[in-house]
This record gives C-alpha cells, structure tokens and sequence, in this order.
C-alpha cells in the first residue's frame, strides 16, 4: 500500500492520494517484505544520521503516545475549549514532544480569571504532570525544542487481562445464491465483532489470559524508540489451549528539523472521526511500514501563510 496525506489543521480540506489500480502499481510488488537485513541497514542509517546531523538542528526525536491513551482525551478538551491551535484531528498518533508543545501553549494560553472551566484546568495539569520531561526540553517560548534529551529507557506500562467470551463464529450471510449450491448464500469467510480485530489482540471464544508492556528506549536525541510486546495463553470452547506472542508496537523513529522519519510497526489513525475514519482506524492490528511525515505544523510563505498550518504524511505499507 502506498498513501500520502495532507491536511490543514483548521478545516476539513485535505488531498488524499492512493496507489493505482492494480497492475499499474507504483510497486512492482503487491506486498512488502520485511528482511532483518534490510531492517538494520535502516537502523544503522537513522543512527548515523542522528549523529552527524548538526546539535543546533531543531530537532528532538521521541515515541508516539498510543492512539487510545487518555492523554488524547486530555488535549481534545484543551483544543475544545481553545487553549491550543488545532492539532491534525485526522493524523495519528501524536509524539510526546508533540504533547509537550501543545500543553505549553495552552498553558501560555491559560487566562488568570476563572473563566476556563475546572475539568480544562484539571487536564492541563494531568498533561504537565505526564509529559514533565518533555516540557523540560522545550525553549522558554512555545516553539522547537531546544534541548537534547540523553540516553534513556523507560518502561510506560504493565498490563494483565482475563477474558472469558462465549462468542462462536459467525457465517457471513449474503442475499445472493450458489448457482450450483441452491440455498447456499453464504460467503466463505466468517465474523466475530467481540473478538477480532482488537488492534491485533487474539482473544478466544473461551477463556484468555495475556500479559503486554510498552516500552521507550532513547538511542539519542533525534532518535527513539518503541515496542510494546504481548504474550498470551487461550483455552478455546472445543478447540483446546492455545498460547502465542507477537509484537503490537515495534518500531525505531527519528527526527531531522521538522521532518520525522519512522520504520516498523505502528498504529496509525487516518479519518475525520473521533475515532478514525475509514481508511485507518483503532481496530486494527499495527501497520509494518515506513512513514514520513512532517513533526510540527508548517505554513506557506508569504501571504498564503494565511491558509493556516499544514499537516502532511506519507506512507509504504505491507497489508500482511
């Protein structure tokens, strides 16, 4: 899958671009394949970028906050009540330099008087208190970071889940007969909303127990990094036990000025929706792909900085 976007942040206009149909892809390939050489050829090229690239670049890379943490529900109320510039309401994740940057200008923002209601104050000061570090490498003024963070790992989260479901499998029905099946209007294929596609979570018609962690790991200041393992053990209604581990989040970001580049696996949202749209949305597992996209909101020169900030991504993607 090849897929651009560009959005500007004030309003719904935005240009879209797909790749073409199939047998004129841009691809010679309908899938990519992910190699361990490959893999490291791009590690090692992100790191060495991250060295040579000058310290007074405006440029501090960090990880992605996950798409359904509440610290989204946090600066929807601050863009809600207009303490902050609207963030592209249909790209994400956001870094958390990109939440350190929004929290500071509303907190720049924030009036004296009481006329901000409590709630927008109370999530003012969840943000200041989960993004302090990041705030700590931003200049004085709202703007580019000016500090460099060092070397660090931090483990963000534990999680245990139990799950006992009674959902078995459902045929997909269709109004449409088998010509050679009479009555047969069944699709070969079968649903189970409760269950599946719980971004990449399995989860049985039975009992579930799994453990996931999310990590950060700093290489530098212009390069971080992200994964977030999940092991699980299943015993499915006459099926039997199951046990498996997989990769949810994995994957190595670096930043050059204003520019992010990021490989591995990740959860992007695209859409209008609160939730995404239809293109990516919440409920799906990780996309393996490399993704360039702009770190922080841009404008056209001159007079046609008045369009507003731009948003921009761009993407190659294996669909698995």
């Amino acid at each position: 899958m090849v897929f651009a976007k560009v959005e500007r942040n004030q309003g719904a206009d935005h240009v879209t671009g797909t790749s073409p149909p199939a047998g004129h892809s841009l691809l010679d390939a309908s899938r990519i394949r992910w190699s361990v050489d490959r893999a490291i050829g791009v590690l090692v090229l992100l790191l060495g970028l991250g060295t040579l690239t000058p310290a007074g670049s405006l440029a501090q890379g960090s990880s992605y906050v996950p798409n359904l943490d509440p610290a989204y529900a946090d600066i929807d109320a601050l863009f809600a009540s207009g303490l902050v510039e609207a963030p592209s309401m249909a790209q994400r994740p956001y870094s958390r330099m990109a939440f350190a940057r929004l929290t500071a200008q509303a907190r720049a923002r924030l009036p004296d008087s009481d006329e901000v209601r409590a709630r927008f104050r109370e999530a003012l000061d969840r943000l200041e208190a989960r993004f302090a570090r990041e705030l700590s490498l931003l200049c004085p003024a709202v703007g580019p970071a000016c500090g460099g963070a060092e070397a660090s790992v931090a483990l963000r989260s534990v999680e245990i889940d139990l799950a006992s479901a009674a959902s078995p499998l459902r045929a997909i029905r269709t109004s449409y007969d088998d010509v050679f099946k009479p009555g047969d209007n069944l699709i070969e294929g079968d649903i189970n909303p409760l269950l599946q596609r719980n971004q990449g979570r399995v989860l049985a018609d039975g009992q579930t127990a799994a453990a996931e962690a999310t990590a950060d790991v700093q290489l530098s200041s212009r390069v971080a990094v992200q994964v977030r393992p999940r092991v699980w053990y299943s015993r499915a209604t006459g099926v039997g036990n199951a046990d498996g581990a997989t990769l949810l989040d994995a994957y190595v970001r670096a930043v050059f000025g204003s520019v992010a580049l990021e490989v591995g696996r990740n959860h992007v949202a695209t859409g209008h929706g609160r939730l995404a749209g239809p293109m990516l949305s919440h409920n799906a597992r990780g996309l393996d792909m490399i993704r360039l996209a702009n770190e922080r909101p841009w404008r056209f020169p001159w007079f046609l900085g008045a369009l507003g900030a731009f948003t921009g991504s761009a993407w190659v993607g294996d669909l698995g």
